[in-house]
């Protein structure tokens, strides 16, 4: 499962917690990795995901974000990813909760 190849190699390459969804207790930083599509055919799909960099402030999530970006452009080097396209990243801080937060999506092509 692409997945947990995700989860794990940014586990693997990062100091910050990362997970599918919002921990019951939020640390200062965390990541939370979720899968928006997914299409391809039977030899090589392609997953959208998207990375959200939580941190304490909005500068701080700016640059963790861009460090996650830089880390996930090496994933080519799992034996199950083709290639790793980046789609952008911006300021997704959510103004209800005020909780500082960037995201970057990605184009990921396994099999």
């Amino acid at each position: 499962m692409i997945e947990t190849i995700l989860l794990h190699y940014l586990q693997s390459e990062t100091d910050i917690p990362v997970y599918f969804e919002r921990p019951a207790t939020v640390p200062n930083q965390y990541i939370i990795l979720e899968k928006v599509a997914e299409n391809g055919d039977r030899f090589v799909r392609i997953s959208t995901f998207s990375v959200y960099v939580y941190a304490e402030s909005l500068y701080k999530a700016c640059l963790k974000c861009a460090e996650i970006a830089e880390i996930m452009e090496d994933l080519p080097s799992e034996t199950a990813v083709l290639k790793v396209e980046r789609q952008g990243g911006y300021n997704a801080t959510i103004p209800e909760t005020k909780e500082y937060r960037y995201q970057v999506n990605f184009d990921i092509y396994h099999y």
